[in-house]
Formats: C-alpha cells, sequence, structure tokens
C-alpha cells in the first residue's frame, strides 16, 4: 500500500493553497510541518516546499515539488496511487 505525505512549513503561502485541495481529494495523507533543524531536510532531500513524497514499503514512488495547479495535483495522484 501506498503512504502519502505533505510536507510544508507554517509560512509557505502555496503549501496552505495545495494542502486545501489535497484535502477536497479525500486521500489519507500525512501532513508534516518543517521547520529549519527537521531532520527530514537532509533525510529526504527536501529542497522547497510544498513537497509530496508517495512511498511504498519504505522506498519513495514519486515525488511533487513546488507550487502546482489543482489539475497537475490530480494528474500527480492520478498516476501514482
Amino acid at each position: 500500500m501506498r503512504s502519502i505525505t505533505f510536507y510544508s512549513t507554517k509560512t509557505c503561502p502555496n503549501c496552505r493553497i495545495m494542502k486545501t485541495w489535497v484535502n477536497d481529494l479525500h486521500l489519507n495523507v500525512d501532513y508534516v510541518t518543517l521547520d529549519y533543524n527537521s531532520p527530514e531536510i537532509d533525510t529526504l532531500h527536501i529542497q522547497s516546499v510544498p513537497t509530496i513524497l508517495i512511498t511504498e514499503e519504505g522506498a519513495e514512488v514519486a515525488r511533487l515539488t513546488g507550487s502546482h495547479s489543482k489539475a497537475q495535483l490530480q494528474a500527480f495522484f492520478d498516476n501514482n496511487i
């Protein structure tokens, strides 16, 4: 089974918008709020937010980084889950 994790920061305006769109899709998503000391930044090589990771059995299957339209977000999930 694939897992979805949405990484954002408290000050990211695009993260708030995309988070709303993800919620509208009624997917099972884990939300993680990062700060500059968060270990995930290094371990997962997160270079910008929002970042959405889809994993399966601990391995990364797909990644979406940065701001995208609602249609692009929908297509990303359609193609990867």
